[in-house]
């Protein structure tokens, strides 16, 4: 598409970070620019600033939308570009416990909507409503009528502890780019949309430096922070390019969000009641000279069978009562080797009514390799009941001590 004075773009979220980057990387092709955004000051700002209109925009509600649309159509003219950079976040686990308490607590539904609504569906509510005023536009030269920009996130695809609805608004976004652009096709309307990852915005600005400096480390190549101009320079490569359609494009220097590391006492056999040194076999090995998963699982469950002869002794066992392994999971923090031993240590990490959780920690020539968690049930009469008086007491005993 060539940008010239005769166009005009609409950008929600344009009054800073990432749509301010982008209003301006428009406005300087010479393309009429209408920031939506629900920051007055900052919009207005900025839209004096570049030579066009602040339309005050809530993208959660459908008269506010349109009311947007008809002031910034009236003051420039239909736009044929749409960047949208509208979005929030939270982070909240779908179910947790509290560390002051130990009660227990979900999702707040209504939070997990105000996501979907915003990021998602508000960014449909746009998407709809300018494309069906493109459609009033005759095409370019060049045969185009116009090009969408969307905003999406990697936690679309790495999302992390707390980013459920954020994962999912997102995740949306990228579900929902390829059908729209096949909707637009046949009226030469394309649909594109990214992906960034870390990004220096006023989201971030608040950040202690340490923070800033760690997040910038765990990008693989630059070592750094996005630059909203980076963002800005893939969207307006994808609004000029007429071939680029249908996509979603990851912009984040290469970062993989991996799982967050256990915490510190985690990996520290200090923390544990029972430990157990356990000699590593050749059957353990994979054909790479290291220790395979099976073995990872079963020298785990050697430390658990160790701390349930003490919890648990057959002789205190009631005839009717049995323990069930409800769910494990195993976390590799480092390669194992043979032939050397290693230490497994072992503890109750929490107590439910009928239940508790065995964490685990694998350790070889001092240093941490794995971690594991296991769920364990008992039941009795083949129904979980709650834990006899006995059994808790044995179990409090063994409870993990954090150092």
């Amino acid at each position: 598409m060539k940008l010239d004075s005769t166009v005009s773009a609409v950008v929600t979220g344009g009054a800073s970070g990432l749509g301010a980057a982008t209003a301006r990387a428009l406005a300087a092709k010479g393309v009429k620019v209408a920031i939506f955004d629900l920051q007055e000051e900052k919009g207005t700002a900025l839209a004096s600033e570049l030579g066009g209109v602040f339309c005050e925009c809530n993208v959660t509600d459908d008269a506010s939308v349109d009311a947007a649309f008809a002031k910034s159509r009236e003051a420039i003219g239909q736009e044929r570009i749409l960047v949208n950079c509208a979005g929030t976040g939270n982070a909240i686990k779908t179910a947790s416990r509290s560390k002051e308490d130990g009660s227990i607590k979900h999702f707040p539904l209504d939070a997990f909507n105000w996501i979907i609504q915003i990021n998602l569906v508000g960014t449909f509510r746009c998407i709809a409503k300018s494309a069906a005023g493109m459609l009033t536009l005759d095409p370019m030269e060049d045969g185009e009528r116009g090009a969408i920009v969307n905003t999406a996130s990697v936690a679309a695809e790495d999302g992390q502890i707390g980013q459920a609805a954020y994962s999912a608004s997102k995740g949306g976004v990228v579900g929902m780019t390829l059908p729209i652009a096949r909707d637009l096709g046949n009226e030469n309307i394309r649909v594109n949309t990214i992906l960034p990852g870390i990004f220096d915005t006023p989201l971030l600005a608040g950040a202690p430096q340490p923070v800033r400096d760690a997040l910038g480390a765990s990008v693989l190549n630059p070592k750094r922070l996005g630059i909203p101009d980076e963002y800005a320079n893939l969207a307006m490569c994808m609004i000029e390019n007429g071939y680029f359609n249908g996509e979603d494009v990851r912009l984040d220097g290469g970062i993989r969000m991996a799982m967050p590391k256990p915490e510190s006492w985690r990996l520290d056999a200090a923390s544990y009641p029972v430990a157990i040194e356990l000699q590593t076999r050749f059957q353990d090995m994979d054909i790479n000279g290291h220790l395979n998963n099976v073995a990872f699982a079963a020298l785990f469950e050697s430390g658990r069978v160790l701390l349930n002869r003490q919890v648990r002794p057959l002789e205190k066992r009631a005839a009717n009562e049995r323990t069930m392994v409800a769910a494990v999971e195993i976390n590799y923090l480092a390669e194992g080797n043979l032939p050397d031993p290693v230490k497994i240590a072992t503890g109750i990490g929490r107590l439910g009514t009928s239940s508790w959780t065995i964490v685990q920690a694998m350790f070889q020539n001092g240093r941490p390799i794995a971690t594991c968690d296991t769920v364990v049930v008992c039941r009795t009469d083949g129904q979980a009941k709650p834990l006899r008086a006995e059994m808790v007491a044995e179990l409090e005993a063994n409870l993990v001590k954090p150092v």
